[in-house]
């Protein structure tokens, strides 16, 4: 992304800290003893996948086949 100068990139990678951040949140309520509610949990994953990969990723994808990367 930084080498071919994606203009998303700052973006892109804040929308990647917060994923982590939230699995970090998940992790820790889950080493406490506290249960997860199983339905915010898979919005949140299927969130991930629509919103993110099939949305961000797409656009970052097609960023590099106009560079000429794959």
């Amino acid at each position: 992304m930084r080498q071919t100068g994606y203009p998303e990139l700052a973006s892109h990678q804040e929308q990647h800290n917060k994923l982590m951040a939230d699995v970090e949140k998940y992790k820790s309520d889950l080493d406490q003893g506290r249960k997860p509610n199983l339905v915010a949990v898979l919005n949140f994953v299927q969130n991930w996948l629509v919103q993110h990969i099939q949305k961000s990723d797409k656009k970052y994808s097609d960023h590099l086949n106009a560079h000429g990367l794959r």
